[in-house]
């Protein structure tokens, strides 16, 4: 049972969670998810889960102080909560998810006031008192001060990191998102291997090229977004452009790269890839202001 999430999108490659190795070793898969994705093709069942405005929940915030979530909706495609698809594993598998919220706040706070405080808390939005107590973390030099991995010669330090928009492609069915200019590169509906000026002049590359970015094996082919203020010999790589199930995706990454698409799902996390051939120029989609 996999609750949420795409795990075979963002899984590490090495760890091969591929539909062959699931297929083998997992005879039932069940996916709870509000779309279907890669991990959704790998299951044999498909779950639709309740968005966090369709049911009930609690969450905390960054202090600890704990928040009742209300729906301002019933669900419009009969979903379920994660907390319910989990009761239903217990001896009341129909529980509504105000009944698990509320009897669960109910062990916790006992009295005859009950009612009471619990029409408080979700008339406050929080419950007073809930904050967690500070702790301070004692922190271990020895690993901070440890050097990073060095790469092979000529080899490009990589920096993953979220898309502006879709995030790690859980948002890649937001059409607006995907239209919204990113920071910086104004890029709208595309990824792009972002890198400085000094690197591009020693790559002998500009904004369009198209290049092979190799490591351990594993290879990708990315358009060039040359970008002056990008540290030199690093490569800037968004996660997320491209999720199966969106309206923008034509291929099932199942973790890796696909050379015949644009998305950049990648294991390294730090230094090691080698860029290699050039390949026929891209047009991006980028977003401009006509006067």
């Amino acid at each position: 049972m996999i609750v949420g999430g795409n795990p075979v999108y963002n899984t590490p490659s090495d760890l091969k969670l591929s539909f062959e190795r699931l297929d083998k070793k997992v005879k039932l898969r069940v996916h709870l998810s509000e779309y279907k994705d890669e991990t959704t093709r790998v299951c044999h069942w498909h779950v639709p889960q309740a968005h966090y405005l369709e049911s009930w929940a609690d969450a905390r915030s960054y202090d600890g102080t704990v928040t009742i979530l209300q729906p301002l909706i019933q669900p419009l495609y009969n979903g379920r909560s994660a907390a319910q698809i989990l009761q239903m594993m217990t001896e009341q598998p129909d529980a509504a998810s105000l009944a698990i919220v509320k009897g669960y706040w109910e062990t916790q706070r006992k009295g005859a006031d009950f009612e009471n405080w619990w029409r408080r808390s979700v008339h406050d939005g929080l419950i007073a008192g809930s904050a967690l107590a500070l702790k301070t973390p004692a922190l271990k030099a020895a690993g901070a001060a440890e050097a990073p991995p060095q790469g092979a010669a000529g080899g490009l330090e990589v920096a993953f990191r979220p898309d502006p928009g879709v995030y790690d492609g859980r948002f890649a069915n937001l059409g607006w998102l995907q239209e919204m200019p990113k920071p910086v590169t104004k890029l709208t509906w595309d990824n792009a291997a972002v890198i400085g000026p000094a690197t591009a002049h020693r790559l002998n590359v500009e904004t369009g090229d198209m290049l092979r970015l190799t490591y351990r094996g594993h290879s990708l082919n990315a358009p060039v977004w040359v970008q002056p203020g990008v540290a030199a010999e690093s490569v800037t790589l968004h996660l997320g452009s491209m999720v199966a199930g969106s309206s923008a995706n034509k291929s099932v990454l199942q973790g890796l790269p696909n050379d015949k698409v644009r998305p950049v799902i990648l294991t390294a996390t730090s230094v090691g890839s080698v860029l290699e051939d050039t390949l026929p120029p891209y047009s991006f989609t980028v977003w401009r202001i006509h006067k």
